[in-house]
């Protein structure tokens, strides 16, 4: 028979009861200094919510390890407040904001090595704008083009919405139009489009016209609205010649539903069927706002209708558009309309004007069905007039009242050895 040999006990019930009191003397005493640096925590960060140097001073003393409260404390115009930074990005050497306030300690001393060694560092470890835009303005001062066009660029990938300071940096570093979108303007459409917002508020209108055509090689599909905008600012300028360029180019890119315009070819209206809605700016349609008259684009491509309502003004400008022609050339226009409830003699005419100078070229009445033609010769040197529809009311007749459809309107050079058209006045 086997015989059991007894295991002696670690210890009785007293040597437990000893053990766990020492457990919970341990824990208490951990819970205690926990509680002890919360609060030392908090007072710390009491202080610092205080904001003056004195509080500042207490909370970094307070809380040693907080990379914050010794930013804080250079900031308040330490003595100490390089060895402050320095020990800011020993606690965190991911402190960006330290590593470029060092760098721009060490360039004010004139220790340019260090500078660029800590602001590249800040750039390292923080991807973000403050850091690049920061090496930008070093190297701006520091008059070093390769490094100021390398950070100049990366800036403006991660900039904000409002790049101006950016821009503005670029111009006086130096004002070279080709330059500036070779080495800084990312060539891509977002950032094309944002740069071209600022030179077009700069009036930078030759610059701005190059980085639309970029815009536009690029793919401009949500930018055309701003693309328009430049054309017409161009037109308003008397750059015909480059609105029009600009024009062809959305065409020619579909940006724009319609065929380029060529003189040359005969290609000189707009959306002549009213087959769009006019946007009112560049070479299409403008409907000009006329208190009485409300103006419909009809669906299906049934023209444009124009309502009268009796009260509208005795004068007035109804519908225009700017053409352009061949210097020299005579053309004839012809424009089909539908009436309801008008009179014959509706005041309604078309008149054509030089832009510039605004001298009446030829005037004659809107055309109803397959009449209506007015002729005109472009003078020499004119390759842009404007089409205006009016409305003058007649001497002796009431108000028009009722509505008058425009179906299309179609302008083509008058043929070669037929004279000169006389102008309808």
């Amino acid at each position: 028979m086997d015989r059991k040999i007894p295991i002696p006990s670690s210890g009785g019930p007293a040597a437990r009861r000893v053990f766990a009191r020492l457990l919970a003397a341990a824990s208490a005493l951990a819970f205690l200094l926990a509680a002890v640096w919360i609060l030392r925590l908090a007072w710390a960060d009491f202080e610092f919510r205080r904001g003056t140097p004195a509080s500042i001073e207490r909370a970094a003393r307070l809380a040693p390890g907080s990379t914050s409260y010794w930013m804080a404390r250079s900031d308040w115009g330490s003595p100490e407040r390089e060895a402050d930074l320095e020990r800011a990005v020993s606690l965190n050497p991911y402190s960006s904001e330290a590593w470029i306030e060092l760098g721009l300690i060490a360039e004010a001393r004139g220790d340019l090595a260090r500078a660029e060694r800590c602001l590249k560092q800040a750039a390292q470890v923080d991807k973000g704008f403050l850091p690049r835009w920061t090496l930008s303005n070093y190297y701006f001062r520091r008059r070093q083009p390769e490094e100021f066009w390398k950070w100049i660029r990366l800036s403006l990938l991660v900039a904000p919405s409002d790049a101006t300071a950016l821009y503005r940096l670029c111009w006086m570093f130096e004002p070279d139009e080709e330059l500036i979108l070779a080495r800084a303007i990312p060539d891509e459409p977002d950032h094309l489009a944002r740069y071209l917002l600022f030179l077009i508020a700069e009036r930078r209108i030759q610059a701005a016209t190059r980085v639309a055509h970029r815009l536009i090689a690029r793919g401009a599909e949500t930018h055309v609205g701003l693309l328009v905008n430049l054309a017409e600012q161009l037109l308003m300028e008397g750059s015909a010649g480059r609105a029009l360029e600009l024009w062809n180019a959305m065409s020619k890119a579909c940006l724009l539903p319609y065929q380029a315009l060529e003189p040359d070819r005969g290609r000189l209206l707009t959306n002549a069927d009213f087959r769009r809605e006019p946007r009112g700016a560049g070479f299409d349609w403008r409907i000009l706002p006329v208190e009485g008259v409300t103006a419909e684009v009809l669906p299906e491509g049934r023209g444009l209708r124009l309502r009268f309502s009796g009260r509208q003004p005795e004068h007035g400008e109804l519908l225009a558009q700017y053409v352009p022609v061949r210097p020299g050339a005579c053309y004839v226009l012809h424009s089909r309309s539908q009436t309801d409830e008008v009179s014959e003699v509706s005041g309604l005419r078309w008149v054509i004007s030089e832009v510039g100078s605004r001298r009446r070229l030829a005037a004659g009445p809107l055309g109803g069905e397959g009449n209506g033609a007015v002729a005109f010769c472009a003078p020499p040197g004119v390759g842009l007039i404007k089409l205006t529809l009016r409305y003058d009311r007649p001497v002796g007749s009431t108000p028009l009242r009722g509505s008058v459809t425009l179906a299309s309107v179609e302008m083509s050079e008058a043929p070669t050895g037929s004279g000169a058209p006389r102008a309808n006045h």
